[in-house]
């Protein structure tokens, strides 16, 4: 018979021991890094005296691991960064460390010899469904961050903001170690380039989030201390793909010179989803005025979502939701003369793939994309920047 583990009551003496200022040994630390993979947020709106200590790089670079682990658009938002860390220490081997489902995207990219992925997402599943054996899931955790602890990284740099990365920056360590990590006490510190402190409190504190006048791509430019010769956003998608996905909207009748719409009616969070009806009237309105092609993009949740759009239409659009992996969304959104969407990961594949994006902003304040010919729309309410999900 399988024993149940309570979490909850595991945790608790490790937080003691924090509040107490007792060091944590390696397996509290995995433990602390799995209660940040079940709690994205650890209150960091309240961190308001985050100690930091500037820092210099010492000794030669020659393996370099980036943490990357947040979203779909952080990560398309590092690729500029990668290209400076390239030119700036070009005999080095760079390494990136990202989650599952953004991976696909940084594969192939020129900038990176080796790219490595978390299970945050499978353990994630697999923790609140219960039917897998706990200590399995510890193991399933470590297994990566033991890899990357036997590469001996001359230099970790932590791009990431998140309770989930810090941890695990500390877990993986390094010769020099920059960005936000936790202490041997399981409490945050930053370390090296202010602009890590700086990006901190503006994802932490919505004040900061309206100051805040700087991209995604600027700041973590600025967070690795690079200046690439080029401040694009790159995501390289094979031949063979670009040209299946060409076929595919050829089959469905669309020809070169065709004006082609994407609409991306779906989000990770409901509060940031404009109404479906409305999608599909501007759907039908683009159809008939413009004479526009229409296709509707999501990923497997959204594929009822897309389909109930579909039907409401009076001109049934070319539906892919569900359909496509991240570089085939890639390939079709370059071929898109316009891509109007929710604030979600599509749309910043859209940036990073040059088509303009009409961007339909709920609760989370979206900085700007980096490119003109965006244009992004949001309510003017003193609530805006709450990040809520219901």
């Amino acid at each position: 018979m399988k024993k149940v583990v309570n979490f909850n009551e595991m945790i608790k003496p490790i937080y003691l021991k924090m509040d107490c200022g007792q060091k944590l040994s390696k397996g509290e630390m995995l433990l602390l890094l799995i209660d940040k993979i079940l709690n994205a947020n650890w209150g960091v709106q309240r961190l308001t005296n985050l100690p930091y200590q500037p820092g210099s790089i010492e000794g030669r670079v020659d393996n370099i691991l980036v943490i990357q682990t947040s979203s779909i658009g952080d990560v398309v938002y590092t690729t500029p960064a990668l290209r400076g860390l390239r030119e700036k220490y070009p005999q080095s081997r760079i390494s990136l460390l990202t989650s599952e489902i953004p991976k696909e995207i940084v594969v192939g990219n020129p900038n990176v010899d080796e790219v490595f992925s978390f299970p945050r997402e499978r353990c994630l599943r697999d923790l609140r469904d219960g039917k897998k054996d706990f200590w399995k899931i510890v193991a399933d955790i470590y297994r990566p961050i033991k890899e990357l602890q036997l590469s001996d990284f001359d230099l970790t740099l932590n791009l990431s903001v998140t309770p989930m990365s810090a941890v695990l920056t500390h877990l993986i360590g390094g010769r020099n170690v920059w960005g936000l990590m936790v202490n041997e006490f399981g409490r945050p510190k930053l370390v090296g380039c202010a602009w890590s402190l700086y990006t901190f409190y503006i994802k932490a504190n919505r004040v900061m989030q309206d100051l805040n006048r700087l991209d995604l791509m600027e700041l973590h430019l600025r967070m690795a201390d690079v200046n690439p010769s080029k401040r694009e956003l790159l995501i390289s998608i094979e031949a063979e793909i670009k040209n299946r996905c060409l076929q595919i909207l050829d089959d469905y009748g669309v020809k070169q010179g065709d004006l082609v719409i994407g609409l991306n009616p779906g989000a990770g969070f409901r509060s940031r989803c404009w109404l479906k009806e409305r999608f599909a009237q501007l759907g039908d309105r683009l159809n008939e005025e413009y004479g526009a092609k229409i296709i509707l993009f999501g990923g497997p949740k959204e594929e009822d979502l897309a389909k109930e759009i579909a039907e409401m239409m009076n001109q049934r659009p070319i539906n892919l939701a569900g359909k496509t992996f991240l570089k085939e969304l890639a390939a079709y959104l370059s071929r898109c003369d316009c891509l109007i969407t929710n604030d979600t990961g599509a749309m910043h594949i859209a940036a990073a793939v040059h088509t303009p994006i009409i961007g339909i902003c709920g609760p989370t304040r979206v900085g700007p994309l980096g490119k003109e010919g965006h244009l992004l729309l949001q309510a003017d309410l003193d609530c805006i920047g709450c990040g809520t999900t219901s």
